[in-house]
């Protein structure tokens, strides 16, 4: 099954002072700017005969500081943090991993993984998208952990030292990559990693990534 992924680019500072801020112009603007978006959502949420929280007012709760911890479904909260994200953020492309298979992205991670081991770094100096993506969505929030949209970020700081890590090592060659199913395509999807980094890097601001 293939799973969408979205990257933004954000001073996440600014992305957490959201919560509790009340800022009625942003509140206007998510639901102008995200009207279709928020629709979709809500279309498809599980009735079991008792109020559902729909994603306005989730982004609503959000904005306002007021979280709503019995509301259901919890997992709007998380899909309320990501649409706040995309709203304020700047997306990047996501290139071959924007729609794709997990598996497809393990395979990425892999080859991060593979070439940070063959210079001596550490895995923590630039950490794979399975990682980043079970981080949460850095807000206070209550999330859904048995059905979690897998929202994640990388901080401005956390992104410098990853874009330095990714200056030393070689995306373009195939070697020891030979037990992957699509060697080529992981080197491409990592190639996309690096300019999410190098993007960001150079204004100062995080990553925010979210499914």
């Amino acid at each position: 099954m293939s799973v969408s992924l979205h990257v933004v680019m954000l001073d996440l500072a600014k992305f957490k002072g959201i919560q509790g801020s009340g800022d009625r112009f942003l509140l206007r603007r998510v639901f102008r700017e995200k009207k279709e978006v928020i629709a979709d959502r809500d279309e498809f949420l599980p009735f079991h005969g008792q109020p559902r929280l729909s994603l306005a007012d989730a982004v609503r709760q959000i904005i306002d500081g007021h979280i709503n911890r019995k509301a259901r479904p919890v997992s709007q909260f998380e899909h309320a943090a990501a649409v706040i994200a995309d709203t304020v953020g700047e997306t990047l492309d996501a290139g071959p991993l924007g729609t794709s298979r997990t598996a497809f992205w393990d395979e990425v991670d892999q080859v991060i993984r593979t070439r940070l081991r063959k210079t001596g770094a550490l895995r923590s100096a630039w950490p794979g998208l399975s990682e980043l993506l079970g981080r949460g969505p850095l807000l206070r929030i209550p999330l859904d952990h048995e059905n979690p949209l897998g929202t994640g970020y990388l901080t401005a700081r956390e992104v410098g030292r990853a874009l330095r890590i990714a200056g030393t090592i070689d995306l373009e060659s195939g070697e020891g990559l030979g037990k992957l199913r699509w060697p080529q395509e992981a080197l491409e999807g990592a190639s996309f990693c690096g300019r999410w980094l190098k993007s960001a890097g150079g204004r100062g601001l995080g990553l925010f990534l979210h499914c």
